[in-house]
């Protein structure tokens, strides 16, 4: 087999492989953002006046609910009000974008597999 058909396959296997991790940390935050989503619907919807707030590594604490605004990280350390609504709804279009991106990863890697199957396929002519 040509050492450059191989070296092809190679570097075509590995983006592929690549892609592959891409779409599996792309499911992974959309899975996360979900939960996150349906953990707000759920205390927006409720009217409990205590919850068991995270305070890191598996930790919680009994909180109490004294408002239904919630403080936003924007970025850059800065944190804005919002309500229920309105970051469920970042969230929904956080998930959207996830999700474009994975089927965006998913026709580059259809794409990928394709090449990889001609570049298999000539090399075994090749050989021939």
């Amino acid at each position: 087999m040509d050492i450059e058909l191989m070296m092809k396959i190679q570097e075509a296997n590995q983006k592929s492989e690549n892609i592959n991790q891409q779409i599996e940390v792309v499911d992974q935050q959309t899975k996360e953002l979900k939960a996150f989503k349906n953990g707000l619907e759920n205390l927006g919807n409720s009217e409990e006046k205590e919850i068991l707030a995270s305070i890191g590594k598996g930790v919680f604490i009994k909180s109490e609910i004294k408002e239904k605004n919630l403080f936003v990280d924007v970025g850059a350390g800065i944190f804005v009000r919002k309500g229920f609504e309105e970051t469920i709804k970042v969230s929904e279009d956080q998930i959207k974008k996830l999700e474009e991106m994975k089927l965006q990863l998913t026709y580059e890697l259809s794409i990928l597999n394709s090449e990889l199957e001609l570049l298999i396929e000539n090399a075994g002519k090749e050989e021939k």
